[in-house]
């Protein structure tokens, strides 16, 4: 594996920047990062170093989060999810080749998203996708903006409870950073395109795709999963241990080299 770690920054057709960090050797695999977060305050800060064992791993901040920038003059209400997918395809061609994807939780939706559009990647590797219906999200869409020109921890902390589901006292010690409330404002697009991010509408999406799921997460997550593998026929879905909406990165690992390897 790569000693150091190397950082980029890229800059997008629309001016946006994207800011990288590539390491490890093997195969190219490209993590997206779930919402509002970036790559100093990952949910899963030992992921990126996991699977760089194995694979060259590039992790980067989703634009308007972390040190990546929105174009100047825009905010969290002026972006699609198709600059976003434009934002995966660039830093693909960047890299040189067709990559493989890992995505957790709305990364995953993104990820699946992307493929559909014609990105150029060859696996999915997808931990827990939240699969909402056409038409819901929008009364919470509403509170996060409301609670965002007030008090960024309020948002933050609705976010998690009444939108992830996080039990309210735990979301009350989940500590917060200075990075976590600037990336909140991300949130608002993550609302926005995730509604109508159901089964039926990757129905047939033929990228080969590993899905994984904890033992112990939620069950609306674990049937998602399972309505997932129906819809893509070139899926495997794993029910791997581990905790509420989170699997340690080496038993990610495992599941991942196994697919990878069978595909050699």
């Amino acid at each position: 594996m790569n000693a150091q770690p190397t950082d980029t920054v890229l800059t997008t057709a629309d001016g946006a920047t994207l800011a990288l960090t590539t390491q490890g050797s093997g195969p190219q695999l490209l993590i997206v990062p779930s919402v509002a977060s970036s790559r100093t305050i990952d949910p899963q800060p030992d992921l990126a170093t996991t699977l760089a064992t194995c694979f060259t791993v590039t992790t980067y901040d989703r634009r308007g989060t972390g040190k990546s920038t929105l174009p100047p003059g825009s905010d969290p209400d002026c972006y699609t999810v198709d600059q976003e997918i434009n934002d995966i395809t660039l830093i693909a061609q960047h890299l040189g080749a067709t990559v493989d994807v890992y995505g957790f939780s709305s990364g995953a939706d993104l990820a699946l998203l992307a493929a559909q559009a014609g990105a150029p990647i060859r696996t999915l590797y997808l931990l827990e996708p939240p699969l909402f219906e056409p038409g819901t999200l929008a009364v919470e869409r509403a509170r996060m903006k409301d609670l965002l020109a007030r008090d960024r921890q309020q948002a933050r902390d609705y976010y998690l409870r009444d939108v992830v589901g996080i039990p309210a006292d735990i979301v009350g010690q989940i500590p917060t950073l200075e990075q976590h409330l600037a990336d909140v404002p991300a949130s608002l697009h993550e609302l926005t395109f995730l509604p109508g991010c159901n089964a039926q509408r990757f129905e047939g999406l033929a990228t080969p795709t590993v899905l994984m799921v904890s033992t112990h997460t939620a069950p609306r997550l674990k049937r998602w999963a399972a309505e997932l593998e129906q819809a893509l026929p070139q899926s495997t879905l794993h029910e791997l241990p581990g905790e509420w909406h989170g699997i340690p990165a080496e038993v990610q690992l495992a599941a991942i080299r196994n697919h990878s390897d069978q595909q050699a």
